[in-house]
Parts: structure tokens; C-alpha cells; sequence
């Protein structure tokens, strides 16, 4: 934590003066006297204290009763030397604790604001994958949105020069497929493809939609007619296959 110093009017400041702001408010320490406040009080009282001493010690007469009324006044001198000290202890254990209380707080504000901005990009996704949905899975509110939340990734769009676009942004989903050769790789895919990716997967097959793998029920793919092997697919084709045929025209497929 920077180090942070309290002004005259009670303010938190930092090392350049500046005053220290949580959500655009400075923060007033409440409840002490400034460190130069304290000290002057003191520091007025040990002066008239040590002028007292030093009018009596220029006396020349320095009767017994007089010179125990001036280690009087040294013990009480030392006293407020000392109270002195303890105060200017006291005042730094406040502001410290203050300090550190305020710390707190601006970090609780922190960490709700960063779980309140997670909460609303997940609410977006979540739509956003239940509308590019629509009717092909039984039940994608439970089956698809928690699969894909767990492998999304929010990445920033680019200009020609490589720079993120403020404000711009897209939606990517770590699908884990098999490829031509049946070995098991992961690509990045917009919602729409990685939504096919899933419907042609076989461990997904019992989410999908009877209608929506073609058949008696209907559907809303076109016929295939031709000889396309699915060894000789990539997992892009084989989504978009299914995505346009039905999952029962491929599978019907030759290996």
C-alpha cells in the first residue's frame, strides 16, 4: 500500500499531496486531532512550563522551598514530555487504523464491482447461446449453457494494427472435438459452430432434439445425397454437415 499522510483539514493524501479518492469521494479521518494540532497544544504548554524553570532558576536566592518547587516542575515537564510521545503514538495508531479500514472497504468495492461485471457477461453469453440454440437440443438451458460457460473465453477485436478496439469484443468456446485421424484436439469457436461441434459430438446425442436429426418427425435440415466419408471430414465440415443434413444423415456416412 502506498504510503498516505493526513492533512491539516483531516484528509487522506498521498506522497505528492494529492488527496486519495475511493469512487471519486476523498476520504476525511474522522474522530482525531492532526498530528499538528496535538503538537501545538503540547508544545505551547512545555514552553510556558520551561519559561516558569527558567525565571525561577535565574533567581539567586535559591531557597530550599524554591528549588523543590523547580524539581516540581522538572517532573511535570518530563511528564508532558512524555504525554507528548504518547500522543503522537496514539494519533498514528488511529490514522493507521482508519487507513487500513478504508483499505478494506475500497477493496470489498473492488471485488463486488469485478464479481458483479463477471456476473453480467455470463447473463450475456448464456442468452446469447440460448438464442443460437433454438429448438435443436432438448433442454440447453441445463445440457449446453453450463458446458460451454466452463470453455468460454471473452477475447478483444483488433484493428488493422493489431491494437484492441475499445468496447469490442468476441465470444469464444474451447470445444474439444476429434479430428480425421480420431485424435482429440481443441479449437476455439464463435457460438454458432461450436453449438454444431456439440450436436454432431456422440456423447451429446442424448441432448438433441429427436426433430432435429431428420426422419419421420421432420426437420430442419436439407436431404444429402453423395460421397463424402467422414475420415476424410474435419470437425469444422462434420458441424457444418450436421448443421445442414441432420445428424442421422451423418451418421449414415461411410467411415
Amino acid at each position: 500500500m502506498p504510503e498516505l499522510m493526513m492533512d491539516k483539514s483531516g484528509f487522506l493524501i498521498d506522497a505528492e499531496g494529492n488527496q486519495v479518492l475511493i469512487q471519486d469521494e476523498p476520504i476525511k479521518v474522522s474522530g482525531v486531532q492532526t498530528q499538528d494540532q496535538i503538537d501545538r497544544v503540547i508544545e505551547e504548554r512545555l514552553a510556558r512550563q520551561k519559561e516558569k524553570i527558567k525565571t525561577l532558576e535565574a533567581q539567586a536566592n535559591k531557597t530550599p522551598d524554591l528549588e523543590k518547587m523547580i524539581e516540581d516542575l522538572k517532573k511535570e515537564r518530563d511528564k508532558m514530555e512524555a504525554d507528548l510521545a504518547a500522543a503522537q503514538q496514539a494519533a498514528e495508531a488511529e490514522v493507521a487504523s482508519q487507513l487500513s479500514n478504508t483499505a478494506k472497504r475500497a477493496e470489498i468495492a473492488e471485488r463486488a464491482l469485478a464479481d458483479e461485471r463477471v456476473a453480467r457477461i455470463r447473463d450475456q453469453v448464456t442468452n446469447q447461446i440460448l438464442q443460437k440454440s433454438g429448438d435443436r437440443f432438448i433442454n440447453p438451458a441445463k445440457d449446453v449453457v453450463p458446458d460451454l460457460l466452463t470453455v468460454h473465453k471473452r477475447e478483444p477485436v483488433a484493428d488493422s494494427a493489431g491494437r484492441p478496439i475499445p468496447g469490442r469484443f468476441i465470444d469464444l468456446f474451447d470445444i474439444a472435438y476429434k479430428n480425421e485421424k480420431g485424435e482429440e484436439t481443441h479449437e476455439l469457436m464463435p457460438v454458432d459452430k461450436a453449438l454444431d461441434a456439440l450436436a454432431a459430438r456422440e456423447d451429446y446425442q442424448h441432448y438433441v432434439r429427436a426433430a432435429a436429426t431428420g426422419g419421420s418427425g421432420g426437420g430442419n435440415y436439407t436431404a444429402f445425397t453423395g460421397n463424402l466419408r467422414r475420415s476424410q471430414m474435419s470437425a469444422a465440415e462434420k458441424a457444418e454437415f450436421v448443421s445442414r443434413h441432420g445428424l442421422e444423415a451423418f451418421q449414415q456416412l461411410k467411415d
